[in-house]
């Protein structure tokens, strides 16, 4: 009688590809106006990244400060040296000129 071998190949896990995902809000001043427009902006993108299981939120970096100087945006500032440093795949915000 010939006997036969079973070779069992374990399953490899799938380990899910998340993307990083960090929201950029700005507005260009602490009105209550422009604060409403702030908190807007966020619940949006908050609530569009809960939507996509392959997103993982990392951070929000905001800045109130107006689009006629590019000078002390420490959110921007931070945002861009976490893109460097890898730490995101994806920026959410409201407009590219932002």
């Amino acid at each position: 009688m010939e006997s036969k071998v079973v070779k069992i190949i374990k399953e490899k896990p799938i380990l899910p590809t998340y993307k990083n995902v960090g929201i950029y809000c700005r507005v260009s001043s602490n009105t209550q106006e422009q604060l409403n427009s702030m908190a807007a902006q966020v619940s949006f993108f908050v609530q569009l990244l809960s939507q996509r299981l392959d997103w993982r939120f990392v951070d929000i970096y905001l800045d109130f400060k107006s689009g006629e100087s590019k000078d002390n945006r420490l959110g921007f500032t931070r945002m861009i040296e976490d893109a460097r440093n890898r730490k995101l795949d994806i920026i959410m915000t409201k407009s590219i000129s932002r």
